[in-house]
């Protein structure tokens, strides 16, 4: 059978895990074979899950989470949600 990607997208987390039965893991490893979007899902889903896996512990520099000027909107310090706002207007 072939599968197309948004079937293959429905499948990745059970590719991953192992837990795909056998008829439907190997349509999904001929699809990868071929496909490089859905090789390329494969992969950022997979780096996903091992940087949230990822124990360990960082220090987030001072003021990381405070919103960052935006100047895409004609010289305004607004916040980047302001320019995505903004931005249909041509400011």
């Amino acid at each position: 059978m072939v599968l197309e990607c948004k079937h293959v997208w429905e499948h990745i987390s059970g590719y991953l895990d192992g837990t795909l039965d056998a008829a439907v893991l190997e349509d999904v490893q001929k699809h990868l074979e071929h496909c490089e979007i859905c090789s390329a899902i494969l992969d950022s889903t997979r780096n996903i899950l091992i940087l949230t896996a990822d124990e360990r512990v960082f220090e987030l520099p001072l003021g990381f989470s405070e919103p960052a000027p935006c100047e895409a909107g004609g010289g305004d310090a607004g916040t980047s949600r302001d320019w995505g706002r903004d931005w249909g207007r041509g400011r």
